[in-house]
């Protein structure tokens, strides 16, 4: 056996030994309110009512609602020992900026819709680690309080992911962030992002409440260096300014956006510049994918939600876009192969000035999931269908260089399994249709299975996609290989205008270590991407992996992947290791 075959068995055989000899990890219902909490919650709860001498109420129907209390928990309890010491360097949220997020004001009637779609709204990723929106008794006859618990995530923080590929650091992202600025829930970084051929630096802000209403400012900028030189290569930068659709009840919401980019845009075969062998000379060439891109884009919509129990919403807007590749100072080809080149390997370069609609119907119904991308905290899945239908269409009077129309579709449908796994079909497609003729026909399909689980120790979690483009003139690709799903081959090792793909993990639940959480998986990967159908050779590979989470730190887990592709790699390297944060699928 391989060495590489070697560690997947043996990673397997300690993985299994997790399973058998996994006891305490499902904890003791103690009450009808708390019954589906994890235990990072119900400590809290347990905390909150009794610090605040409050009683559930079991029997909140019928009721008014009375008083809003809220307890926002350190970030480091007594659980974490002497770290309880850092949270004087965290401006915890101030009571009244959670309280209004609570979209049940007192006076109303109780609804446990209403409550659970708070519930949703507070988990915001930047800012909590830890709700939980429950009835309690209160002190007048005929009358419910609501209790909101919550913890902050610590919010002046080093924000990180990575990835290594042979050796080698390809990707950084680093930011020094202050997620809850002065306790107002606002969002300041200077963010280092490092890929493989670029770097930039700059600042962001994301204000959630401005100046006290429900608008919603984000802007960011970005100055941009090329790893190789560190010399200066252009800017990027996104402001958006939107009144958002904040609850199911709220009728109407907008945007306005604006981004601009000019940069180099690399594209890499593993560690080195994909060639390029031009498809028109009988020469095989190998010109380095790469090119430069000025673009601009301005967006501005108006919405309308209709519905409850089915909700159905129309976007009406117009949108200014101008995209611009060219080549980059110094690239070495001949006239012709420079024409050549642009037309196998530019984007599309044309200024679009298009009218567009959009209607989506959807339910408004979830379950609670568990250990399913994360781990102990809670997970909402939208259940039911969710459909989109939208079309865009450019006009030369309003300042469009070409005339055509964009149709698009997507629809999906999750169905739950036992309330603990759920089943995600997924399908969508697009079109361009200019001159009469149908051209960047694009199409998707996928299904999600995630099982629930199995032994209460572990579940088994599948991903299948299909990708088909058709008549593409904008020169746009598939890409298989690394993170993105063949993790034991290089980076874009595959491309084309054909996909298929299939991820299948085996995850264990999690074991509590110190205030962390820590689980392992086995995974299989299999997929291909290539021009014709009959070109795709499916690729194997196999691994394990580990996933860590600090809920204290962020909601997201920590990834650590060992691959090991069953073909020959097109390096010859004995397994690939990466690491970042989320999930790969």
């Amino acid at each position: 056996m391989s060495y590489g075959g070697r560690c997947f068995a043996t990673f397997c055989a300690l993985l299994l030994c997790l399973f058998a000899a996994r006891t305490g990890w499902a904890d003791d219902e103690t009450n009808k309110a708390a019954a589906k909490l994890g235990s990072y919650e119900r400590g809290a709860l347990d905390y909150a009512l009794k610090a605040r001498g409050l009683t559930l109420e079991d029997s909140p129907e019928g009721k008014l609602l009375d008083r809003i209390v809220v307890v926002n928990l350190d970030v480091f309890g007594k659980a974490e020992g002497a770290l309880r010491y850092l949270n004087f360097l965290h401006v915890t949220t101030r009571e009244n900026v959670i309280r209004r997020e609570v979209l049940l004001r007192p006076g109303d009637l109780w609804d446990a819709s209403v409550i659970l779609e708070t519930q949703r709204r507070l988990k915001d990723p930047l800012f909590t680690s830890l709700v939980v929106v429950v009835p309690v008794k209160s002190e007048k006859a005929a009358r419910v309080d609501v209790l909101v618990v919550t913890r902050d995530i610590w919010s002046l923080r080093m924000n990180s992911a990575f990835e290594y590929l042979q050796g080698s650091l390809i990707g950084v992202q680093l930011s020094v962030a202050e997620n809850n600025i002065f306790g107002l829930r606002k969002h300041g970084a200077f963010v280092f992002d490092m890929s493989q051929g670029s770097f930039t630096l700059g600042p962001q802000y994301v204000d959630k409440f401005l100046v006290g209403t429900r608008l919603q400012l984000t802007t960011r900028f970005n100055a941009i260096f090329s790893r190789e030189t560190r010399e200066f290569e252009g800017t990027s930068s996104g402001t958006s300014l939107s009144y958002p659709l904040w609850s199911f009840r709220q009728k109407w919401g907008g945007d306005v956006s604006m981004t601009h980019s000019n940069f180099i845009s690399r594209s890499f075969l593993g560690a080195d510049l994909e060639p390029v062998d031009l498809d028109t000379t009988p020469e095989e060439e190998a010109l380095p994918r790469i090119f430069s891109v000025r673009s601009l884009r301005l967006t501005s919509r108006v919405r309308r939600s209709f519905g409850r129990s089915v909700k159905q919403d129309i976007s009406l807007g117009h949108s200014l876009s101008v995209f611009r590749p060219d080549f980059v100072e110094g690239f070495e080809a001949t006239d012709a192969e420079r024409e050549a080149f642009a037309n196998q390997v530019f984007p599309r370069s044309e200024r679009v000035s298009a009218l567009f609609a959009r209607y989506r119907l959807f339910t408004p119904k979830f379950v609670m999931y568990r250990n399913l991308n994360s781990f102990d905290l809670a997970e909402d899945v939208r259940l039911g269908p969710d459909i989109s239908v939208g079309v865009s269409l450019a006009l030369k009077p309003l300042g469009s260089e070409n005339a055509f129309y964009q149709p698009d579709f997507s629809a999906s449908y999750v169905l739950d399994l036992a309330g603990d796994g759920f089943v995600r079909a997924a399908s969508g497609a697009s079109t361009r249709i200019q001159d009469g003729v149908f051209i960047d026909n694009f199409s998707t399909s996928s299904l999600k299975i995630a099982t629930p689980r199995i032994a209460a120790a572990f579940r088994v979690v599948a991903k299948a996609e299909v990708g088909l483009r058709l008549r593409e003139r904008g020169n746009g690709r598939f890409r298989l290989g690394g993170a993105n799903g063949l993790r034991g081959y290089l980076i874009s090792e595959f491309t084309g205008q054909k996909q298929l793909l299939t991820n299948l993990e085996v995850r264990s639940m999690p074991l509590r270590i110190l205030f962390a959480r820590a689980g392992g998986l086995v995974f299989w990967d299999m997929g291909h991407a290539a021009d014709r159908l009959e070109q795709l050779q499916m690729k194997h590979s196999v691994g394990f992996g580990l996933r860590t989470l600090v809920p204290q730190l962020q909601p997201i887990v920590f990834r650590f992947d060992w691959a090991f592709p069953l073909q020959e790699a097109s390096a010859g390297f004995p397994g690939r290791i990466s690491a970042g944060v989320a999930q790969v699928f």
